[in-house]
């Protein structure tokens, strides 16, 4: 299909002007929840929209906000609301993880993330960062992370937001939040609903219409601050999600829905004290899924520590964490209740020598059933007054083999219905990840990022009437991601460009559907009125996204063009959007349709303000 010239023009300026990058992660302050100052960020290694930014948008879902983020790739089975997986910079599936407010959020059974469950009516911002320098969350494999810092607390006045938003299918959400003024004792209450009425999902079926989803979220919370900065704090999350068919493709020829009926339930805990430098967390997490083929229930427990300091000058963050997660499970007809213990911990710190600001970090991650990790990094940077800087960092992680691995296993049990029998291997090697990445920036509006990750001796389970664990798997990732962003004022109107383009030379042979290119540009016009308290805001996007390999299949490119309208008046902001204005047809998962044209309108008032 042959792009429209603004289409064309948006493509060409992608192309030319590369991809936006934050400023300095130093010039920022940020409240609880924030990573950016534990991952001893340099600058251009990070990425923020915040939910000033995200007014004017129509956001049901986090799905909503990954599809805006540079350098982040997802794909689902199904409709909007289908599971979603997601890769930051093409990286290795296992190399990345999604964060709220600092920690891990996701299943305790398949370490999905839970992104249906994220409380968005108290949505900050969104952090991107994009090397493996994050101490707070534990992690030792190299690898981008994304961070959803929630807010937490009351503000200087009591604050409601009521948000609506509808569109394709009754594709809605409905949220509501109240806190108190912030004083030494703040109290906070939310409420989320995401639904939708079936849509078109499976290729093969083109006129099957399958996806009812019902997803709930309440969530509250307890602030206690003394006189000397002493904070108690008291976190608890309910969610429930109910949907149908969008997972599983059809069982019998004959039929156009895969007949599942899937409930998806949980809470998440969390007791946290605070003082000076020092953080103590307790927390829990149950969730249960069930379906026609049985379910799956997993409690974890964990408690954590993170203490930051200066000496001489010299940054130091540190974060220890300690996991129990146990299961009672029950599919096709087969009970097994597993359980597994992690231990995660991490140190990084940072400091100036002459005019270069280096950083150095080193973490380890014990899991009695997958085995363990340990790595390290080292980064040097060098920052003009004038917005130059230039970056380089390096980071090695191992992982020792698992005792599933080095010896015969059990039986395992798949949530796909079936079983594996495997035959251990001694002689294996560890697991090797290395990663090499160099930035470029200019004056805070253009950015340059070049990345180089192996993964040497992955153990992968060979074929056979036998399979057995070998040391053999190896695969590599490169490429460029880069943003251009700048700003002008003619006639009164605010003009805002940006454009974007992430190429890869070599995908990873273990992470399916990264694209091989992507060039993304918008136009935003702003016009203030009356006083200049009110706002119209009018917005042009297109996007062309290059071909995905699915294990042999390779999905071919697309184009996809955006428009949207928004007006504040008051405390309120009326959103319109146009999607996909070509009905172009294309898929992210081999078989699974993404959404044509349509239409989505909504409101957000905030009361109270």
């Amino acid at each position: 299909m042959k792009l429209s010239i603004c289409h064309t023009t948006l493509m060409t300026a992608a192309i030319v002007s590369f991809f936006l990058k934050v400023d300095s992660a130093e010039a920022r302050t940020f409240p609880d929840g924030s990573v950016l100052s534990d991952s001893l960020a340099f600058s251009g290694e990070v990425f923020v929209v915040t939910s000033e930014e995200l007014v004017d948008y129509n956001i049901n879902t986090v799905e909503d906000i990954l599809e805006m983020l540079p350098g982040v790739t997802f794909w689902r089975k199904g409709p909007e609301g289908s599971s979603v997986s997601f890769s930051i910079d093409g990286e290795i599936s296992r190399g990345m993880t999604l964060l709220v407010n600092g920690l891990p959020f996701s299943d305790p059974y398949n370490d999905d993330p839970l992104l249906r469950f994220i409380p968005l009516s108290r949505l900050l911002r969104v952090e991107v960062i994009y090397n493996g320098f994050v101490p707070r969350s534990g992690l030792s494999v190299p690898g981008g992370v994304i961070n959803i810092v929630l807010e937490e607390g009351g503000r200087e006045g009591p604050l409601a937001t009521l948000d609506f938003t509808n569109g394709r299918h009754s594709r809605r959400s409905r949220r509501v939040w109240f806190a108190t003024p912030e004083s030494a004792v703040n109290l906070t209450f939310s409420y989320d609903q995401y639904l939708q009425d079936p849509s078109k999902s499976l290729a093969e079926y083109e006129n099957s219409f399958i996806g009812s989803y019902n997803s709930r979220a309440i969530l509250t919370e307890l602030s206690v601050k003394s006189e000397d900065d002493k904070r108690l704090f008291f976190h608890f999350h309910r969610f429930d999600d109910s949907y149908r068919g969008t997972l599983l493709r059809p069982i019998d020829p004959g039929t156009l829905d895969s007949g599942e009926n899937i409930s998806y339930s949980g809470a998440d805990y969390r007791l946290r004290f605070s003082v000076d430098d020092l953080s103590v967390m307790l927390r829990q997490r149950v969730v249960e899924m069930k379906r026609d083929c049985g379910w799956t229930s997993g409690e974890e427990l964990g408690a954590s520590a993170a203490w930051n300091s200066n000496i001489r000058g010299v940054e130091l963050k540190t974060f220890l964490d300690a996991r129990k997660v146990t299961f009672e499970n029950r599919l096709w007809d087969e009970y097994f209740n597993p359980e597994c213990s992690v231990l995660s911990c991490a140190a990084a710190g940072s400091g100036k020598v002459l005019s270069l600001k280096v950083r150095g970090s080193l973490t380890a991650l014990y899991h009695d059933r997958t085995g363990s990790w340990i790595g390290g990094g080292a980064g040097i940077c060098r920052e003009g007054k004038n917005g130059i800087y230039q970056s380089i960092n390096i980071s090695r992680s191992l992982r020792m083999p698992a005792a599933d691995e080095l010896f015969q296993p059990e039986l395992e049990n798949s949530i796909e219905g079936f079983s594996v029998s495997s035959e251990g291997n001694t002689e294996l090697d560890p697991e090797q990840v290395d990663e090499l990445s160099a930035g470029l920036g200019f004056f805070n509006s253009l950015s340059i990022d070049l990345f180089a990750k192996r993964e040497t001796r992955r153990i992968i389970l060979d074929d056979g009437p036998l399979p057995v664990y070998r040391s053999t798997g190896r695969s590599d990732v490169t490429g460029a991601r880069s943003r251009f962003n700048r700003r002008e004022r003619l006639f009164g109107i605010d003009f805002m460009i940006s454009a974007g383009a992430e190429y890869f030379g070599e995908r990873s042979d273990f992470t399916f559907g990264i694209p091989e290119y992507r060039f993304t540009g918008n136009l935003t016009m702003k016009r203030r009125f009356f006083k200049r308290t009110e706002t119209l805001t009018l917005t042009l996007g297109g996007s062309v996204v290059g071909p995905r390999n699915w294990d042999g299949r390779e999905l071919e490119r697309y184009n996809l063009m955006n428009a949207s309208f928004s007006m504040t008046v008051m405390s309120a902001a009326v959103r319109f959007e146009m999607r996909n204005l070509f009905d172009t047809k294309y898929e992210t998962v081999p078989g699974y349709l993404m959404p044509e044209r349509h239409i989505r309108f909504g409101l957000t008032w905030d009361i109270f303000d």
